[in-house]
C-alpha cells in the first residue's frame, strides 16, 4: 500500500518511559512468527502470530480475496477472516499455528527515534528484517524510516522492551508522492504501521464478538 505525501504535520508527542536498546537483531523464534499471507486474487504479504491460532494482517491484503491462505512451517494452511476492519487496515485470521509462539503487542506508545525492524516478506522474496527508528505519528499510524516493499505489508513493527522483543505495530505501506510520468516515487525511509493500541482494541474487540457469535 502506497501513502501519497505532499506535506507533513508533525503529530508525534512523546511517551513516559525510557527507550530499550538492549535487544539485538530479531532471531529465528521471532522471526518464524512472522508468516506469508495470500490470496486467491493473487495478494502476497505478511501476517504475525499474535495469539495461539490467530494471525494479524493488513485489511488490504485480504480484503480482495474469496480465499486466504496463511503458511505455516512451510505448509499452506486456509485462513478463516475472524474480523476485518479497513478504516484501521487490520485484519484478524483463524487458522492453525502449531507450534510457532505468539509475539507480545505492546502496550506502550513509542519514543522518538526508538529503534525497530519492520519484519516481512518484500516482493514475496525472502524474509526481512529491516532496521530503522521511530519518528513520529503520522495520520493515525506510526512513521518510521524502516524501508520497507510491497509484500512487508501485513508484517511486524518490532521493537524492544524489557529486554524482550514486541510488536509495535501492524505494517501498512510506504510513501510515495506523484512523479512527471504520472507513476510514483517511492520516498526513502518512510514507511507507516498501525499502532499497537489499535491493534489491541481490535483483537479484543474481536474475542468478544467471537464469544458472542
Amino acid at each position: 500500500m502506497k501513502w501519497f505525501v505532499g506535506w507533513l504535520v508533525l503529530l508525534w508527542s512523546g511517551g513516559a518511559w525510557a527507550v530499550d536498546m538492549s535487544c539485538p537483531a530479531p532471531g529465528y523464534s521471532l522471526l518464524s512468527s512472522v508468516v506469508r499471507v495470500s490470496g486467491d486474487d493473487g495478494s502476497r504479504a505478511s501476517g504475525v502470530v499474535i495469539d495461539k491460532d490467530k494471525v494479524a494482517t493488513a485489511a488490504h491484503v485480504v480484503s480482495g480475496a474469496y480465499s486466504v491462505f496463511v503458511q505455516v512451517n512451510g505448509v499452506d494452511y486456509n485462513a478463516q477472516i475472524m474480523r476485518i476492519d479497513e478504516e484501521l487496515d487490520l485484519a484478524l485470521l483463524a487458522v492453525p499455528t502449531q507450534d510457532l509462539k505468539p509475539i507480545p503487542v505492546s502496550r506502550n506508545m513509542p519514543v522518538y527515534w526508538q529503534p525497530v525492524w519492520a519484519v516481512g516478506f518484500p516482493l514475496a522474496q525472502a524474509q526481512a528484517a529491516t532496521p530503522g527508528f521511530f519518528e513520529r505519528v503520522y495520520n493515525g499510524g506510526l512513521q518510521t524510516t524502516a524501508d520497507v516493499q510491497s509484500g512487508q505489508s501485513g508484517g511486524a513493527l518490532v521493537s524492544c522492551e524489557a529486554g524482550s522483543h514486541v510488536v509495535l505495530g501492524i505494517v501498512r505501506g510506504y510513501g510515495a508522492y506523484p512523479n512527471s510520468s504520472g507513476g510514483f516515487d517511492r520516498l526513502p525511509d518512510f514507511s507507516v504501521s498501525v499502532t499497537a493500541n489499535d491493534l489491541s482494541e481490535f483483537i479484543d474487540d474481536a474475542a468478544v464478538l467471537t464469544r458472542v457469535y
